[in-house]
């Protein structure tokens, strides 16, 4: 199969193609490349059914892949779809492989997915020879089982591993640590000498400690929530930050505190905070969801700022929050460096809305 041939129907896929249309010729070579390989790819436009939405087209696409390659440039550096294809690839736990064709630094918006990595670059002729390297580091990638973010182990197929056995990357190559692990699994290392990035069997987060240290908000702490919720015209509700008491899950504790993003969802929609005031055993948590006015004409423009108490329970690092009479629920786990929360809003039949939340202040680190 060459890279401009349809799939006759969907498969699982090993690859998916981040790309930004005018490198498109760039895109194409790689994915020619890697199917030359036998490594099942998906691109666009090429694997969207016509007529079907494009959105939900990527988001079912990257549910059915294994890692990620981004063709960066100039280009990527500026596309809000390929930040919105990061963010889905983060919250499923996919390891991302820079594939740098121009030499630009990463905007803010790209930075946290990419950022602090060895990049693979392709800046220098001849451009296959880059890509032969990009090929064999995919290849040795997919040849290591995955914890995927719901916790399942994923191996790969026998064929393919032992196809691979004993091979090895070139120096220098590297996948994004932020998005290679979600809901606390990867399958990345990194090697002491040179800072290189090597593949190594399943990483799995480490338990929770026993005992995490609380602390109270100062005056500056509460200010910096009130600030924000003025700005972001948050409805700001009376809470207490409540010290935990008795025998309390400390998976569950490092949620206290209150969150906002800076950017909505997919970078563009409305804001949101999470104010989680309290923890207690079992992994309950309990708190406030509050939403800013909408922005734009998206799909919840009918819907005015609001504020909503909540209760809900931490199981495997991920709490949901559901409102009564809504068709929209929510959830939360913490990004893989465990400083953010991956926030989510699923509609039924519809691709995940999701947001970074950023602490405005925690309890426990």
């Amino acid at each position: 199969m060459t890279a401009f041939e349809p799939r006759a129907e969907p498969s699982r896929y090993d690859v998916f193609i981040s790309h930004s249309n005018p490198d498109k010729a760039t895109a194409d070579a790689v994915c020619a490349a890697l199917e030359a390989q036998r490594i099942r790819c998906w691109i666009a436009p090429r694997d969207i059914t016509p007529g079907a939405s494009w959105s939900e087209s990527i988001v079912e696409a990257l549910r059915h892949c294994s890692a990620v390659v981004l063709i960066f440039s100039g280009h990527a550096n500026e596309s809000p779809q390929i930040r919105n294809e990061l963010v889905q690839a983060a919250h499923l736990g996919l390891p991302i492989l820079p594939f740098r064709i121009e030499a630009t630094t990463p905007a803010k918006s790209l930075a946290y997915f990419i950022d602090g990595v060895h990049w693979l670059d392709a800046l220098t002729p001849p451009l296959e020879a880059h890509i032969g390297a990009l090929v064999a580091t995919v290849r040795r990638l997919l040849s290591e089982p995955r914890e995927s973010a719901t916790g399942e182990l994923h191996s790969p197929p026998p064929t393919r591993a032992a196809d691979l056995a004993g091979s090895r990357a070139p120096g220098g190559l590297g996948l994004s640590r932020r998005a290679a692990v979600v809901g606390g699994a990867g399958a990345l290392a990194l090697a002491a000498a040179g800072g290189v990035l090597w593949f190594a069997t399943v990483w799995r987060a480490p338990a929770p400690r026993a005992a995490l240290v609380f602390s109270q908000p100062r005056e500056e702490d509460l200010a910096k929530i009130r600030d924000v919720a003025a700005k972001d015209q948050f409805k700001l509700p009376e809470f207490v930050f409540k010290p935990p008491a008795g025998d309390v899950d400390p998976a569950a504790l490092r949620f206290i505190g209150a969150w906002a993003s800076e950017s909505g969802y997919f970078g563009v929609g409305r804001k949101v905070m999470l104010i989680v005031t309290s923890a207690g055993a079992d992994g309950q948590v309990e708190g406030f969801l509050l939403h800013g006015p909408p922005v734009g004409a998206g799909w919840d423009a009918a819907f005015p700022a609001f504020t909503v108490p909540f209760a809900s329970r931490v199981v495997d690092g991920v709490f949901e929050i559901t409102i009564q009479g809504a068709t929209v629920s929510y959830s939360a786990r913490f990004d893989p460096k465990g400083e953010a929360l991956m926030f989510s809003a699923q509609r039924p039949e519809h691709p995940a809305a999701l947001a970074l939340l950023k602490p405005l202040w925690r309890a426990a680190a």
